[in-house]
Order: C-alpha cells, then sequence, then structure tokens
C-alpha cells in the first residue's frame, strides 16, 4: 500500500530507522515516498508493481547524481513486496546495481504465498488449525481463478460463478443467497484491481534466477505474512552462488520482537527494527 520514505506504521518509522543505522556506517541512504504519498507526485489507483519497479530505478538515478555517492557501488533494498521489487530490478540490472538486499521477500508463488499467508494468519489468531487450513484452500481457489483468467472482466466473471457455487450458501433461499453473493462480490473486489490481479500470477523466482549480483536476503521465523520456512527454503533450493540467506528467531514481519508474529501484535511492540537484523545487513554491506 501506499506508504512515506520512513513506512511509518502503527507509529513506527522503519526505514528511518534502517537509514540512521546504515548511513551511521558509512552507507548513504536515499529513501523516497511512494508515488502519490508526501511529496511524490502521481497516484497508486491503477498502478502496478512493475509500476513501481520503475519508481525505484528513477530513485536509483536520483541517487546516482549526488556526489558524494559511489556510483560504482549501488544497491537497493526492499522489504516485502520491496523484496520483489529488488528480485525484479536485479533481474534487469544491466549494470546499474551492484548489489541487493531483500528482507522478508517472496520467493514462493504469489498466489501459493498469499494462501500460506492467510493459513498463518489465521492460525496465530488463536482461531484454531482447521479453520486456518479452511482460509487457506478457499483463498488458493479463489487465486487461481485469478491467475488463469485472462483479464480483469473474465476474473470479475468467474468470481461470480465461484460465490454461485459456494457451499457455504447452501440452504439459504434466493433472494438471501443473491444478497450473500452481492456482498461477497464488493468485499472481493479487490482482488480485481490492476496492482492485486498482476501481483496474483507473479512467479518471483523467475526473476531471482536472472540476478547475477551479491544479494542478501533475510527472513524472520515468526513472519505471518511471508512465511519464512517455505520461502527460504525455495531460495536455498535455487543454489545461487551469489546468494546469502539469514534467518532470525523471534521476530514478526516488521523484524520487530514478537510473542507470537501475529499482525494484531505490531502495534503493541514498542521496537521497531531489531538491531541484530542491522548490524548484519551494515557488515554485508561493507564486506562488499
Amino acid at each position: 500500500g501506499p506508504q512515506d520514505r520512513n513506512s511509518e506504521i502503527f507509529g513506527h518509522y522503519p526505514f528511518w530507522v534502517m537509514a540512521d543505522f546504515l548511513t551511521k556506517n558509512g552507507i548513504a541512504v536515499l529513501r523516497f515516498d511512494d508515488r502519490g504519498v508526501g511529496e511524490s507526485e502521481g497516484t497508486m489507483e491503477g498502478a502496478t508493481t512493475q509500476n513501481f519497479v520503475e519508481d525505484a530505478w528513477a530513485a536509483l538515478d536520483k541517487l546516482k547524481s549526488f556526489s558524494f555517492v559511489n556510483k560504482n557501488k549501488t544497491g537497493v533494498i526492499g522489504h516485502s513486496e520491496g523484496g520483489l521489487i529488488a528480485w525484479m530490478m536485479g533481474a534487469k540490472n544491466e549494470g546499474k546495481l551492484t548489489f541487493l538486499a531483500a528482507l522478508a521477500p517472496p520467493v514462493i508463488p504469489i498466489d501459493s504465498l498469499m494462501s500460506q499467508q492467510a493459513y498463518d494468519i489465521v492460525n496465530a489468531s488463536g482461531a484454531g488449525e482447521e479453520l486456518a487450513i479452511q482460509q487457506q484452500t478457499y483463498n488458493f481457489n479463489l487465486y487461481q481463478l485469478l491467475k488463469t483468467s485472462e483479464n480483469t472482466d473474465v476474473a470479475r466473471t468467474k468470481l461470480k460463478e465461484f460465490f454461485d457455487e459456494d457451499k457455504r450458501l447452501t440452504g439459504l433461499d434466493s433472494v438471501n443467497k443473491a444478497s450473500q453473493i452481492s456482498k461477497m462480490l464488493e468485499q472481493y473486489a479487490p482482488l480485481t484491481n490492476p496492482w492485486f490481479y498482476y501481483f496474483i500470477k507473479m512467479e518471483p523466482m523467475d526473476y531471482i534466477k536472472q540476478i547475477s549480483i551479491p544479494t542478501w536476503a533475510a527472513f524472520a521465523e515468526k513472519d505471518k505474512q511471508v512465511n519464512a520456512q517455505s520461502n527460504k527454503k525455495a531460495l536455498d533450493n535455487m543454489g545461487m552462488s551469489n546468494i546469502s540467506t539469514q534467518s532470525f528467531d523471534g521476530l514478526n514481519h516488521l523484524f520487530q520482537t514478537a510473542e507470537t508474529g501475529a499482525v494484531s501484535e505490531y502495534s503493541t511492540i514498542s521496537e521497531t527494527f531489531h538491531p541484530k537484523v542491522l548490524e548484519e545487513l551494515a557488515e554485508w554491506i561493507n564486506s562488499l
């Protein structure tokens, strides 16, 4: 979603903290407001991850315009979808980048990642294993519907057919069923917006395998949004010698020390970004 240059969330400024730490360790950092946020022009409406890649390339060009920046030693750091953006930039590098760092990046296919996310979030909420599995399966079927649609109009038609056949609505009379379907179509309408429709079809490994520059990827063991186990394992199994991976115990998706990693905890944690991750990141960049 739209974020400012600090990636402000629940009163925390994680990108500010990261930039401050890296700068104190001799690494110049450029942060930028997302399109349509803060001091950036443009709009998020209709934009896809590919558009955000173009924004990031523009930011890199801006970074290289400063006289104090070593233009032969520049890289990008991305978190979550930003990690995917880093993969995409690395795949189309053409000599502009010398390193990548990806924090909690998607590695497995996005439809699988989002289905796993549904399971992990429901399970962490205390709702129970059975409900978590049901939601994971339901979401995966929805995402497959989108993934196999030629365009958003076809996807909307398929969504209605999917809800028409929803066994959970069995037993309702025609009026109540039509009402429920209408509500579900409204609830799930964001799935057919340009960003999500593009995002759900993505296969991160298609980009990762094209990366040849030094890359550092960090995962958080209690991450409920980008499952650390499945994504790190998939990345390690690719066997790419230029990519180093690291997993951090006890941290959530935002790299905060967490009890369960549940999304509901984010706003209750005082720590903004775990120092050990920053130390490892700075050490790796400075070792290049």
